[in-house]
């Protein structure tokens, strides 16, 4: 007899497959991120179709078949509804489940992430200002990599290996590492100038859980630090891929 396999689980994508069936994309606190064949799971009959909604988080029983895994059983934990309603809170689940998606290669048990996943799906689900919901994304993000092992370091140059002091550095996206203002000009590729100020805000997310709960910061250093984690991420999805 095949064994059923129970954990818990987000469900972070999902696209149809034949008339009847739907890939899902989950990350769970067991195996990291998997795959699983939702055999039928899109006729209007299937007991699981509704619980089998994008961002759920779910306790999920599979089967391991002869190529695949199959759902047999879903349960519903939260659906998150106070995050459906809106739109703009949505946006970030979907920005978050996609770097997951993108960033994780295959099945890797790490709780640290499952863990941190399931704290920001529910402090955006209890928020409702966007300045907040935006450095729960952000803080999201750059713990995320760290736990990845693909944070750059951010104190010191990566030619000339001196301190950073005060004032912009400058992120090379063909190395994906950090320059001092003397060592910059003598790499290759796309520059990003960063402030130390934006440079700070990330030591906080390393160093301090609670930051966002105790320190103020300016709207216009949320929107830069915005863009530069869009334009890390997006070496570092070149760089790795």
């Amino acid at each position: 007899m095949t064994e059923k396999i129970k954990t818990l689980a987000f469900l972070i994508k999902k696209n149809p497959s034949g008339e009847k069936d739907e890939n899902f994309v989950f990350f769970t606190r067991d195996f990291g991120k998997i795959e699983v064949l939702g055999r039928s799971i899109r006729k209007i009959e299937s007991k699981l179709r509704m619980q089998s909604q994008l961002f759920n988080f779910l306790e999920i029983e599979f089967v391991q078949g002869r190529y695949q895994k199959i759902l047999t059983d879903v349960f519903l934990i939260s659906s998150f509804p106070k995050t459906k309603k809106y739109l703009y809170k949505v946006k970030y689940f979907y920005f978050i489940s996609q770097k997951i998606d993108e960033l994780i290669f295959g099945p890797e048990k790490d709780e640290r992430i499952f863990d941190l996943l399931k704290e920001v799906f529910e402090k955006i689900e209890n928020s409702f200002v966007l300045k907040k919901i935006s450095l729960y994304y952000l803080y999201f993000f750059w713990r995320f990599i760290f736990f990845l092992g693909w944070a750059t370091d951010f104190y010191y140059c990566g030619s000339c290996q001196q301190r950073f002091k005060e004032g912009s550095v400058f992120l090379v996206e063909k190395e994906n590492r950090f320059f001092c203002e003397k060592c910059y000009k003598k790499s290759e590729g796309q520059i990003y100038p960063v402030s130390s100020n934006l440079l700070k805000v990330i030591y906080l997310i390393f160093q301090m859980s609670d930051f966002l709960d105790k320190i103020y910061i300016k709207e216009e250093l949320i929107k830069d630090l915005f863009s530069f984690s869009e334009f890390y991420y997006l070496s570092l999805k070149k760089n790795q891929l």
